[in-house]
């Protein structure tokens, strides 16, 4: 069992480049892959999110990847032509409109295009070094998530018992149970009938209205999905959606169960039961 929400950060350097990357998770239904990551890597956005699906099946995951130059690799170069051609327009200006003034040079650094700013980056080497992180990162991730996962998992599992000690004791109020339901539902039938119908008509009436209040068939199907539930659990594979729909499964053999038994006790373990089940599917919604 995995949890849908983990967290991963991880920072190295490689010569010049100092490279971290964040990866936070939420819950979500489906795989949703936000990616945060400098303009010189987004010719490699669908990697990434490539990437990250072989490691995680479910939830909003967000991969922030940021970049640091310690020494920075940059080329400086003026745009003479440009200058010159600012400095004559300055001069024309200054003639028309008959100013006395100087053109200074921090004037012209003011200016857009009169320096041309390179960095000498090679994506490719960048990507390598980022793919490399990526894949630790994502491997811490993982980890996280499956301790949480135990955790998740140990806390199901110990409410899933205290359903079942419920549904033992329910077992075991069955027979008492259904032997009060069909002498009460022989004395109604009898005291409407009396005489006009004989023994044997009484005892098909008892039978077929028996046959409504017996849960046997109902406790047998919860036990069964108990039992399911439980082997899912141990499972390291992707559980999250079958998990929720035995719960419902086991909810809807529940209220039966209570509508059917006419029983205050078995009323009352029920509700413990849909209590207890409510607790589960609360854990199981964080569940991948």
């Amino acid at each position: 069992m995995q949890s849908m929400t983990g967290y991963a950060v991880i920072e190295e350097s490689y010569g010049n480049l100092q490279i971290s990357i964040e990866i936070k998770s939420l819950n979500n239904r489906f795989l949703d892959i936000y990616c945060e990551i400098p303009s010189i890597l987004n010719p490699y956005d669908n990697e990434i999110r490539s990437l990250v699906s072989n490691y995680t099946t479910r939830g909003k995951i967000k991969i922030s990847i940021n970049i640091k130059e310690l020494d920075s690799n940059i080329d400086i170069k003026p745009n003479v032509n440009l200058a010159k051609r600012y400095c004559n327009a300055f001069e024309e200006l200054l003639k028309e409109l008959g100013l006395d003034s100087q053109i200074k040079l921090e004037h012209m650094l003011r200016l857009e295009g009169v320096f041309n700013i390179t960095k000498n980056q090679n994506s490719n080497t960048i990507w390598e070094k980022c793919e490399n992180l990526l894949h630790k990162s994502l491997e811490q991730f993982v980890d996280m998530k499956t301790k949480e996962g135990k955790a998740i998992e140990k806390n199901i599992i110990n409410i899933l018992d205290e359903i079942n000690k419920s549904l033992i004791r329910i077992k075991e109020l069955m027979p008492h149970n259904l032997e009060h339901n069909i002498n009460r539902v022989k004395e109604r039938v009898t005291a409407i009938l009396k005489e006009q119908v004989g023994e044997e008509r009484i005892l098909m009436e008892v039978a077929i209205i028996s046959s409504k209040v017996d849960i046997n068939e109902e406790v047998e199907r919860l036990s069964f999905h108990i039992q399911n539930f439980g082997e899912c659990c141990v499972k390291d594979n992707v559980i999250g959606k079958k998990l929720d729909f035995i719960s419902q499964e086991m909810l809807r053999e529940m209220n039966t169960i209570s509508s059917k038994a006419n029983n205050l006790e078995i009323s009352n373990l029920v509700v413990n039961m849909k209590n207890d089940l409510e607790k589960i599917k609360e854990q199981i919604r964080n569940v991948e």
